[in-house]
């Protein structure tokens, strides 16, 4: 990893400290956010929320016991019945336009942080 790419990992986990959606630039490309999502979900002991059965495999892929739930439009009884009193994580495979359903839907899940483009 080049210095550049350390010195925006590390702002970038900052800033999910803070509890940010993180919008995605073109600068962090070469950061592994999905890495960086699953060890703040493991941290806080929450959901991370997907937007496609891919994103949901990659997850799997590096981290088996990840808790991520997949969510679309009009399909949200699997977070419905979650346990999301934590709060959540958002996945940048979730769109803006899907962000927003999901606060209209569920307006009691606290979003944590996360990525967005």
């Amino acid at each position: 990893m080049g210095l550049k790419a350390f010195i925006v990992e590390k702002w970038l986990k900052f800033q999910l400290k803070k509890g940010k959606l993180i919008e995605i630039k073109e600068i962090y490309c070469g950061v592994e956010r999905k890495t960086i999502l699953i060890d703040r979900a493991k941290e806080l002991d929450i959901i991370i929320v997907a937007g496609s059965q891919l994103a949901i495999d990659d997850f799997k892929d590096i981290d088996g016991k990840v808790k991520v739930i997949g969510f679309s439009r009009g399909f949200t009884m699997q977070l419905r019945i979650s346990d999301t009193s934590n709060g959540v994580l958002i996945d940048d495979s979730v769109s803006k336009d899907l962000l927003e359903y999901l606060k209209s839907e569920l307006p009691e899940i606290e979003i944590k942080g996360g990525f967005i483009y």
